[in-house]
């Protein structure tokens, strides 16, 4: 039986929730930040969408190191850092602007024919909600 503990959850929208966590899978923890959106009783039930990102426990001081250095600037678009999955992925922290709206990227990245290509595996949140991101 797969086990979640959930660290913290924070509205993304008037429609979606991030939920940060660890759960057991297939008898190893791994971390995970993951958009939910409402089940069949609006606000009680929070299903899990494909968009979102796990890494392996081990891998959670580079991931928080990784959102500390995005909060100490949240306008300058860069990536700010990679962190291994596995030998052909990798989750990239970026900061990026979509339509003029600064958001904060935690993305999976897969090797594709020799060269590194983003997936749907990801989130991305509103630079505005960089304290709740944080304090999960």
């Amino acid at each position: 039986m797969d086990t979640e503990l959930l660290a913290g959850s924070f509205a993304k929208n008037s429609r979606e929730m991030i939920f940060i966590g660890a759960s057991e899978w297939k008898g190893k923890w791994r971390i995970f930040i993951r958009t939910y959106f409402p089940g069949s009783e609006e606000g009680k039930d929070w299903i899990p969408t494909k968009k979102g990102i796990s890494l392996e426990i081990d891998q959670y001081a580079a991931l928080r190191e990784a959102l500390l250095d995005i909060g100490n600037d949240l306008q300058a678009e860069r990536v700010v850092a990679t962190v291994g999955k596995t030998i052909t992925q990798e989750i990239q922290i970026s900061l990026s602007y979509f339509k003029e709206m600064a958001l904060i990227n935690i993305r999976t990245f897969v090797v594709y024919e020799g060269e590194l290509r983003p997936t749907q595996k990801g989130v991305s949140i509103k630079t505005s909600l960089y304290p709740q991101l944080w304090d999960s």
